[in-house]
């Protein structure tokens, strides 16, 4: 029982990540910014934002806070 209590917390943990980085996308994309552009203004590569907002790597609230002033600019 526990180990299932496990596997379901980590499932809901990654469908939130997959949302965060939904909404991540579409408010990028509202303000016409590239992954490049982006990647730029967080001083990080291309890809890596891609794969947080497509859900590949996991949210921290460093990485939300430094999205959020990147779309500020």
């Amino acid at each position: 029982m526990k180990t299932i209590a496990v596997i379901k917390l980590i499932k809901t943990i990654q469908i939130q990540h997959k949302e965060t980085g939904a909404a991540a996308r579409a408010a990028r994309q509202a303000r016409f910014l590239s992954l490049r552009a982006m990647a730029v203004r967080m001083k990080v590569s291309a890809p890596y934002i891609c794969d947080l907002e497509r859900g590949y790597r996991n949210w921290s609230i460093a990485r939300i806070r430094a999205y959020e002033k990147a779309l500020e600019l």
